[in-house]
C-alpha cells in the first residue's frame, strides 16, 4: 500500500523477491523493528520466507491491488426494469461459449449489479475494468458506469450515483475489449452496499458502432 500498511491478523510468507526500491528491508512486528540487510544495486532483496507478526510496511513506491467484484453477464447482473437491456444470451462462435448482455445502437439501456464492499475498503477511487464485444459493424461505444455506495440506515432513493463516460473503439469483430474507468462512488467507504449502473449511451454523438454492444463481464478493484 502507498504510503500506508498491510495489517495482517496472523502471518505473511512471502516466496520470492521483495522489491523495496532502495535502502534496506524494514519489517514492523509487535517485538519491534527488523531490518535486512541493504538492497543490491537492482534493489531486490531476496527472502527465502518472510513471517510477519503483525504489518508489513511498503515504501511510497510499493503496490498492491484489492480486487472486490469479478463478474459476468448472465451471473450477477440484471437488465434494469425502466431501460432493460437485452439478455443475458448464450452465444456460440468457433471454440468459445459465453453469456452476454446486449445493449442497443439506438437506445440506451441499462443493466445494475449489487454488492457489499468489506470494510478495509478506504472510500477511494476504484478501477472498473468492462469487458465486451460486438458480433460485426466497427465504430465506438459510449459506456457510462454510475456508482453508489449505501450504509447501514442510509435511505436507499437518497443518495444519486456518481458517473464516469468513456468512449470505447471496437477494434475488431469478435474481440475482446477491456474498456477501464477510474471512479470514486458516491458516499464511498467500507462495509456497505455498492451499487453499479452500466449504461449505453447509444443516442451520444460520439456512440457510432451501428449493433449491439455485447457485455461479457466487469472487474472492479482498488490500487492501493
Amino acid at each position: 500500500m502507498a504510503d500506508g500498511d498491510l495489517i495482517m491478523d496472523g502471518d505473511l510468507i512471502i516466496e520470492g523477491v521483495l522489491v523495496a526500491g532502495s535502502g534496506a528491508v524494514e519489517v514492523t512486528t509487535a517485538a519491534g523493528k527488523v531490518k535486512s540487510g541493504a538492497l543490491d544495486s537492482a534493489g531486490d532483496q531476496e527472502i527465502a520466507t518472510l513471517t510477519v507478526g503483525t504489518r508489513l510496511k511498503l515504501g511510497a513506491s510499493g503496490k498492491s491491488r484489492v480486487w472486490f467484484l469479478s463478474t459476468q453477464a448472465g451471473k450477477q447482473w440484471t437488465p434494469d426494469t425502466d431501460a432493460a437491456c437485452g439478455g443475458p444470451t448464450a452465444r456460440k462462435i468457433t471454440n468459445c461459449d459465453f453469456l452476454t448482455l446486449d445493449f442497443d445502437a439506438s437506445t440506451d439501456e441499462v443493466a445494475y449489479c449489487n454488492i457489499l464492499l468489506p470494510p478495509w475498503y478506504d472510500g477511494g477511487q476504484l478501477l472498473v475494468e468492462l469487458f465486451w464485444t460486438a458480433l460485426s459493424g466497427s465504430g465506438n461505444v459510449v459506456w457510462v458506469v454510475y456508482m453508489k455506495c449505501l450504509a447501514h440506515d442510509a435511505v436507499i432513493t437518497a443518495a444519486s450515483l456518481a458517473g464516469a463516460s468513456v468512449t470505447a473503439t471496437l477494434t475488431a469483430a469478435n474481440d475482446v475489449q477491456r474498456t477501464e474507468f477510474s471512479i470514486t462512488p458516491n458516499g464511498a467507504a467500507g462495509n456497505t452496499w455498492l451499487q453499479v449502473l452500466v449504461r449505453r449511451d447509444a443516442d451520444a454523438a460520439g456512440d457510432t458502432l451501428a449493433v449491439d454492444a455485447l457485455m461479457i463481464g466487469m472487474n472492479v478493484s482498488q490500487v492501493q
